[in-house]
């Protein structure tokens, strides 16, 4: 059997009661949806012209596992989030001025 409580409540903690849990809801959904739009394909062309090298190059190092590649029936493409996790972030020169 249920029990069931009956609390008074102001309507401003009725919505607050409310709104709570349906903001953390769209929040989530938002994220996931932003991530899912976030995943941008590229061809193996295109992915070889943006980062202006060679398609031989962009071959030679997805064997070497420095780019991920994916498969659909046959065809590679890359993720363009694939491609900025291998980019290498430069330090500046420690070098000292003369």
């Amino acid at each position: 059997m249920q029990q069931i409580t009956v609390t008074q409540l102001s309507l401003e903690e009725l919505i607050q009661q409310i709104t709570t849990p349906l903001l953390g809801k769209i929040e989530a959904l938002e994220a996931r949806i932003a991530k899912k739009d976030s995943e941008v394909l590229w061809t193996r062309e295109e992915a070889s012209e943006r980062l202006k090298i060679d398609l031989s190059t962009l071959s030679r190092w997805t064997k070497q596992g420095k780019i991920t590649a994916h498969s659909i029936s046959g065809r590679v493409y890359y993720k363009e989030s694939s491609i900025q996790d291998a980019l290498v972030k430069l330090e500046p020169s420690k070098k000292e001025v003369l």
